[in-house]
């Protein structure tokens, strides 16, 4: 689907240059909607522990938008990158896309030449819930279970329970290990 914009004065005149001034200073406006709308239209399934990252493009690659995040892992990914055009040529039909790039996963579609990406970087934490990484991120540093239970407001027990997921996901069996796994994530998403 294609949107297009088409001003004209009602009494078929050219426009002024002040008129053509007041278009061109609200057009970024425009733009600004018409990207929270698109944002809005196809945001990723909410729950998912992974975050996304959300870029942009136009069929040739130049990006339109960016967010931070996004800018973080295509420079961590692609260390010589250039902000104003996306890295990796993307799929020319109307589809759904899913590519993969060392450990940086990109989804998202084409609409009418506009594509709508989410990144995402794998590391060894993505398998992991959104709970279950709060707490490891409380328990990389030290802070003892009943603690953890108390900040974030779940008993002890149930901290516990979701450490031994974690560590049943991850293939380890000490917090020692959790503090070596977290670590090494945080180091690799590091520019």
């Amino acid at each position: 689907m294609m949107h297009m914009l088409v001003l004209n004065r009602l009494d078929d005149q050219v426009f002024t240059e002040l008129e053509q001034s007041r278009v061109i200073s609200f057009m970024p406006h425009l733009v600004s909607l018409k990207i929270r709308a698109l944002i809005a239209e196809n945001a990723p399934p909410r729950g998912s522990a992974k975050q996304f990252a959300m870029v942009i493009c136009e069929a040739g690659g130049d990006i339109y938008y960016l967010q931070e995040e996004a800018r973080h892992l295509l420079k961590l990914t692609f260390p010589g990158w250039n902000s104003t055009l996306f890295p990796l040529p993307l799929p020319g039909e109307d589809r759904p896309i899913n590519l993969t790039h060392g450990k940086l996963q990109i989804s998202g579609h084409r609409n009418a030449g506009t594509y709508l990406l989410y990144l995402h970087y794998e590391d060894a934490l993505s398998k992991l819930s959104e709970r279950e990484r709060s707490i490891v991120e409380l328990a990389q540093v030290g802070t003892a279970t009943k603690l953890i239970a108390r900040e974030l407001e779940l008993s002890p027990s149930t901290v516990s329970n979701h450490l031994q997921r974690v560590y049943a996901k991850l293939g380890i069996q000490s917090r020692a290990e959790l503090v070596t796994i977290a670590q090494a994530a945080q180091l690799d998403t590091r520019c």
